[in-house]
This record gives C-alpha cells, sequence and structure tokens, in this order.
C-alpha cells in the first residue's frame, strides 16, 4: 500500500464520521493488519503525535490543546499540528 493509498484509507474512514476520538483511534488500529512494517511504523508515530496533541476543557476558553498552551497562553483545540494531521487526511 502506498503513502497515498494509505491517506486515501485513512480519509475515507474520517469521513465515516465516527461518534469520539477514541471510536476514530481505534477505527485506524483496524487498518494495521493491511499495512507493512514500515507503515505500522509510521502509523505509530502519528498516533502517539495525535494522543499528546489530545484536547483537554478549560472552563473560560473551551478546548485547548495543553501540550501547545504556555503558561497563561492557551492553544485552541485543534492546534496547528493536529490540523496539519487533519489536512494530510483529506
Amino acid at each position: 500500500m502506498t503513502r497515498e493509498e494509505l491517506l486515501q484509507k485513512l480519509a475515507d474512514k474520517a469521513r465515516n464520521k465516527v461518534a469520539t476520538r477514541e471510536d476514530f483511534i481505534s477505527t485506524l488500529d483496524n487498518l494495521i493488519s493491511d499495512l507493512s512494517d514500515e507503515q505500522i511504523t509510521t502509523w505509530n508515530i502519528i498516533r502517539e503525535i495525535v494522543e499528546l496533541h489530545s484536547p483537554d476543557y478549560d472552563e473560560v476558553n473551551g478546548d485547548i490543546c495543553p501540550q501547545c498552551s504556555e503558561g497563561e497562553y492557551w492553544t485552541p483545540y485543534p492546534c496547528i499540528t493536529i490540523q496539519a494531521i487533519e489536512k494530510e487526511l483529506k
């Protein structure tokens, strides 16, 4: 499976509008059986990045990315990292 085919498969699954972020991750994990070892490594790296940039709820600001926020400067979720990943899935 080429990178383009992988991204298309991930995008197709993303369009299914799974109910929660956890459902989305689970759905993507199920694709691993079709991947080469190199693609599995790439997926695991992307998955860790998505986990690292998980949203956190702030009573004042709503969903923020704590990884990208610093001190009193908060970053709204989705942050630019998540936006970049989502862009590649489109």
